[in-house]
């Protein structure tokens, strides 16, 4: 390319993009590309005549709120089971947690809880 013809290196969060290089880039933002605050951001630099413009757009991202959903509940009888269901509508890796009051339900780490009661059945 002559030294008219813009160059053109796309960054997020200060990183290049390989194989970003045209004038114009395409990118599915996730949750898991924000810092801390929710944000991200990506910058593109072009570069023609050894002159260099450089333009930054952030962007905040915020992670759809879980749905949980209950079937088999209340729980009456020694035996019986309750599930719990987790939905979002949020893309990409997905990890889970459930907790009973404030305790976490050790190895469980589906989008499904099920709970079978014995004789004192807690609730869930």
């Amino acid at each position: 390319a002559d030294a008219t013809t813009p160059t053109y290196v796309w960054k997020k969060e200060s990183i290049a993009i390989t194989g970003a290089t045209a004038d114009e880039y395409a990118y599915t933002v996730d949750i898991a590309d924000a810092d801390a605050s929710g944000n991200v951001g990506f910058t593109c630099e072009a570069t023609a005549n050894s002159v260099m413009g450089t333009a930054t757009v952030s962007f905040s991202v915020k992670p759809q709120q879980p749905t949980i959903t209950a079937t088999g509940l209340p729980i009456t009888t020694s035996g019986d089971a309750g599930t719990l269901t987790c939905s979002t509508a949020s893309s990409g890796t997905k990890t889970y947690k459930w907790f009973e009051g404030s305790n976490e339900v050790r190895g469980e780490t589906e989008f499904e809880l099920v709970r079978t009661f014995g004789s004192n059945p807690s609730g869930v």
